[in-house]
């Protein structure tokens, strides 16, 4: 289960800001812009994990969404 999220570019590991929601087993997609969707998986009690999170790197943060 993780919340933390690290970041690898030009040789280089850097520490970014935690999700809201700790998940497993989910996805992340990274766009055109460098915006990183994380989507679905699992979270502490086993269930279904139905939301999603957008990293805006203009802003440094997470953004999520609940359906």
């Amino acid at each position: 289960m993780l919340t933390s999220v690290e970041s690898y570019a030009d040789g280089t590991v850097m520490q970014m800001p935690d999700l809201h929601e700790a998940r497993a087993q989910h996805t992340a997609t990274v766009n055109a812009i460098g915006e990183v969707l994380v989507a679905g998986g699992f979270g502490a009690d086993g269930k279904a994990i139905a939301s999603v999170e957008l990293w805006n790197p203009a802003t440094h943060s997470w953004d999520g969404c609940n359906r």
